[in-house]
């Protein structure tokens, strides 16, 4: 995806065995007994997403499927790091007591801060972007059903303007991204969306 971070961005191990068609209104995906991640990291582990293209009148022009799959693992210094597979290239990824970690410039960055606290914000690294939570159990709905997400702001620095918003959930990963353009007119145009349909967890 453009301008997608490498979560995608462009995801502890969770024992789950989910996949599409769950008719529940409101889908709880965390584990009892089992810590919660934002981004469950397991090899062979698989997202589908529907990518939508709008046009600056809010029409959508092109509307796609992407894949994202944790391929395999390595160690970097002794921390175990996880490389995705999706249809723009390779990414790598590790989850700490903190969040969802991304290599960003060659240097590990803190993408997604978790636990969360609303309005906390924080520097992806020293030039930017900034990243805001904008909320912590906001509902989002998607083909695979109506998920409770945190909403992860992406503003570029120095102007602060929204470029994305990605919606996570424990133990579930990425929901939906929303990318953003900036029009000459100071509106946020909705450029992109990518919305879960499916995800197998192993």
């Amino acid at each position: 995806m453009r301008r997608v971070l490498a979560a995608a961005v462009i995801l502890p191990a969770i024992l789950l065995n989910l996949s599409c068609g769950n008719s529940d209104d409101n889908l709880s995906l965390s584990t009892p007994g089992k810590p919660n991640v934002i981004f469950p990291l397991q090899v062979g582990n698989t997202w589908l997403y529907r990518r939508t293209t709008y046009d600056m009148q809010g029409s959508a022009i092109v509307v796609d499927t992407v894949l994202q799959r944790v391929g395999r693992d390595t160690l970097i210094q002794g921390e175990r790091w996880y490389v995705w597979e999706t249809t723009t290239g390779l990414s790598m990824a590790t989850a700490r007591s903190d969040g969802y970690w991304t290599y960003i410039g060659g240097v590990p960055a803190l993408t997604f801060r978790y636990p969360p606290s609303v309005n906390d914000s924080y520097m992806l690294s020293d030039i930017g972007p900034m990243m805001r939570i904008r909320a912590v159990d906001t509902l989002i709905a998607v083909p695979y059903g109506t998920i409770p997400c945190i909403a992860y702001e992406q503003l570029s620095i120095p102007d602060q303007q929204r470029s994305r918003i990605d919606y996570c959930a424990a133990n579930t990963g990425l929901v939906r991204t929303d990318e953003y353009v900036h029009t000459p007119s100071g509106v946020d145009s909705l450029d992109r969306r990518s919305d879960l349909i499916e995800f197998h967890l192993y």
